[in-house]
């Protein structure tokens, strides 16, 4: 798939990101971790998608170090909060999926690391930000989603939350997402 160079950035806790409240979510089927498939634009419950570029880096190279290391980390934790949160979200209706780019395999290894109770879905190249006209991260083979939480509500995005400008609160902005 071929990307367009004026999505593709360098995402940072400085940079802001489009607003994509009230955008469909494209007729996409993504493989899930658990081995069924997820078409996210026939969805009829509430979904969080949690958007992350990378958890382990093994099939993602990451040249600059440092960018690696934050990434990983901020990845992680999000991914940590929203395991925390799993079985709140499921109690009133809510579904959690996280989206990479990283291939089934890794993310099978990523959601067995991290002992996540929700699956992790591949979109391989990053059709979903493409779709959202979010910008994409550039700095390693391939282009890849920013960390982005979304909240979709029968195919429509209804909120969302940069994970980056919460550094310290993510849980806690989450369980007061959970109840607004």
């Amino acid at each position: 798939m071929k990307t367009d160079d004026k999505l593709v950035a360098r995402i940072g806790p400085e940079n802001t990101l489009p607003d994509p409240l009230g955008s469909p979510l494209p007729r996409l089927v993504l493989s899930a971790t658990n081995g069924i498939t997820v078409d996210l634009a026939e969805r009829a419950s509430s979904d969080i998608l949690v958007l992350h570029p990378v958890a382990l880096p093994l099939d993602c190279l990451i040249p600059q170090p440092l960018d690696n290391a934050f990434q990983i980390k901020r990845s992680i934790a999000t991914l940590l909060a929203f395991n925390e949160l799993c079985d709140e979200l499921e109690s009133v209706g809510i579904s959690v999926f996280g989206i990479s780019v990283q291939s089934p395999e890794m993310q099978r290894l990523t959601a067995a690391s991290l002992e996540l109770k929700f699956p992790l879905l591949s979109d391989k190249h990053a059709a979903l930000a493409l779709a959202l006209k979010l910008p994409l991260i550039r700095n390693g083979r391939s282009p890849r989603c920013p960390l982005l939480v979304l909240e979709a509500r029968m195919g429509r995005i209804v909120r969302h939350i940069n994970p980056l400008m919460e550094p310290d609160g993510l849980l806690e902005t989450m369980r007061r997402f959970l109840i607004s």
